[in-house]
This record gives C-alpha cells, structure tokens and sequence, in this order.
C-alpha cells in the first residue's frame, strides 16, 4: 500500500510561523487570545493556513498547509511571506465577533465569506 509521505516542517519555519503570529497578535491586541498550531499532513484546498477561533473562549487554531511551506522554500525573502500569511490569519482573530453577528443576517453564505475575506485582508494590509 502507497502512503503519501508527510511534509517535514524545518524549525526555521516554524520559527518565523510564530514570531510573525506573535507578532500581529501584538499589533491587533489579541495577547489573551490561546493559539494552538498545527501542521498538517495534506493539503486543503491549497490553502496556505486557516485559523479556526472560538471566540467565547478566546482560542484559536492556526492549521498550516504543506503549500505553504512549499512557497516558502520558492521565497527570497521567507520571512516577508511569512508576515503577509501570519497577519491575515491574525486578522481573523481580530474581526472574529463581528463575523459571528453579521453572520446572523441574511445574505448569503458565499457573500458573507467574501466579505470576510476582504476585510481580514484590508486589516492585514493595515499591520504589515
């Protein structure tokens, strides 16, 4: 039976993961906010990170996808695309609450994630 081999993550990625994450959790005051990281073994719909959160508690979930170690090793300047990756997750964080109400009104759900997606951009554009 074939089995995929699972990407080997260098600490020197994982390192600029969490000082860029430190970073903008800093800058968007989201210092009591618990990140848990984890990298994974597929990829998802070649996204590069996704951070689920859990608001009420102040918890979020930073996944990190092979493709984006994959355009890292392709960057000359890694730390660069580690910051433009890390604030926009960060950001989800900071827009969390006001994405779980307007979540509440009718549009629909495709609308409601460009939405989101556009303003946790504009806010990452705003850190960097």
């Amino acid at each position: 039976l074939y089995q995929m081999k699972k990407p080997a993550y260098p600490a020197v990625f994982k390192k600029d993961i969490r000082t860029a994450m430190l970073k903008y959790r800093n800058k968007l005051w989201l210092n009591a906010y618990a990140i848990d990281t984890h990298y994974m073994d597929e990829d998802d719909d070649n996204t590069a990170a996704r951070m689920s959160i859990q608001t009420e508690y102040m918890q979020g979930t930073l996944s990190i996808f092979p493709c984006f170690l994959k355009e890292w090793k392709e960057k000359k300047d890694r730390r660069a695309y580690v910051e433009k990756i890390m604030s926009h997750e960060m950001a989800h964080c900071f827009i969390a609450d006001l994405v779980k109400v307007s979540s509440r009104r009718w549009a629909t759900e495709e609308e409601h994630r460009a939405a989101m997606e556009n303003l946790t951009e504009r806010i990452a554009r705003l850190v960097r």
